[in-house]
């Protein structure tokens, strides 16, 4: 299975076919494929679907595009789009990622402790997105405890740099 990622679609109007489906969602990038869920006896539609990605950016990258932004049955509401349960445990897809909505908050640890600036935070996690705000935690005596959180605007932007950076040791820091 890889680095692929499932979505979870659901409020899907049963009587949706499967190209109805497909078609919404076929200009994803990175889909690689789109099906409804139907129960096994009688083959009907449960009312929801699952989108397959080939990575966990671009399964993000969908749920934040259309997670409550698209209705395709008004007595429904709009669609709920969010990063199947056991592929972020798969993934370890951070709790507060799964939702894929607004700015993703990363924490960063095993930093370098001397002589490390929060430029250089930024420096290191920019080349996998727009960096919003990076915060150095510091100890009770005000020195930096190796630790940072660093903010990104989009949830896919985020798990690219998770993808990239984790368990990388960093020049200089305690490992």
């Amino acid at each position: 299975m890889g680095d692929e990622c499932r979505v979870f679609v659901g409020r899907v109007p049963r009587a949706s076919t499967e190209e109805e489906f497909q078609r919404i969602f076929a200009n994803s990038p990175g889909l690689v494929e789109a099906v409804l869920l139907r129960d096994k006896e009688t083959g009907a539609s449960k009312g929801s679907g699952i989108l397959k990605f080939a990575s966990p950016a671009g399964a993000a990258e969908a749920c934040q595009k259309y997670n409550g932004s698209l209705t395709l049955a008004q007595e429904l509401g709009p669609i709920q789009v969010r990063i199947a349960d056991r592929d972020a445990l798969r993934l370890q897809i951070p709790q507060d990622l799964i939702d894929c909505r607004g700015p993703a908050k990363l924490f960063v640890g095993g930093l370098p402790r001397s002589n490390w600036t929060e430029e250089e935070t930024k420096n290191l996690f920019e080349r996998h997105g727009a960096v919003i705000e990076v915060y150095h935690i510091k100890t009770k005596e005000g020195n930096f405890s190796g630790a940072s959180m660093v903010k990104f605007p989009q949830v896919a932007e985020a798990l690219a740099a998770i993808k990239a950076l984790d368990r990388q040791q960093v020049q200089g820091s305690p490992r």
